[in-house]
């Protein structure tokens, strides 16, 4: 007749399993916060497939979004690494995946916008990846300020030199009186 006559259930505690899957999206919110502050991404590739998965930090150093990562490594060098280096990028990606080894490398990116960035990257293969078959896993750490500080600071050095050479002067720095470290200009050492 369509009527109800008996009704069933079950009950089952997930405490654990709720209180496992807020650990591990505090945990994600923790490692994405982390590679934001350190300007660094993540991914991973699995050579069978060609799948390869990006943080969402790895999506901002790069320029792109989720729905428009190239679809393959050759598709990635050609529209986002820097002509002058694909060459060297390509070396290093075909080293790592016919000897399994980690590499490490810099190279420069031109994202989408056009904007030039100097990448810092690492990959390592990893066994029993994904359904137990090897996994690349890599990083990438956007480093441009850092590069630009140290032609900066080479390029102060190198013309304090020249003009302590220019003055033909004798120079001399104690950074700090209660220590023992001095520095003596060469022009100083002729003087003498």
């Amino acid at each position: 007749s369509g009527e109800v006559a008996r009704v069933f259930s079950t009950l089952q505690d997930v405490t654990a399993r709720v209180a496992m899957e807020r650990a591990l999206v505090e945990h994600r919110n923790s490692l994405a916060k982390a590679q934001q502050l350190a300007n660094l991404g993540s991914w991973s590739f699995d050579p069978a497939t060609g799948a390869t998965v990006w943080s969402e930090q790895m999506t901002k150093i790069f320029g792109v979004g989720v729905e428009s990562l190239p679809p393959s490594v050759e598709d990635f060098v050609g529209k986002l690494v820097h002509p002058d280096d694909r060459a060297g990028f390509i070396a290093g990606w075909a080293r790592a995946l016919s000897e399994r080894v980690a590499v490490a490398s810099e190279y420069r990116i031109i994202r989408p916008e056009g904007d030039q960035r100097v990448v810092r990257a690492q990959c390592e293969f990893i066994a029993d990846g994904i359904e137990g078959r090897y996994t690349m896993i890599g990083t990438c750490q956007d480093v441009t300020e850092a590069r630009a500080a140290e032609i900066a600071l080479r390029e102060s050095e190198e013309r304090f030199h020249l003009a302590a050479r220019g003055a033909n002067d004798g120079i001399w720095d104690w950074p700090d009186v209660n220590g023992d470290e001095l520095w003596l200009s060469t022009r100083y050492f002729e003087l003498l």
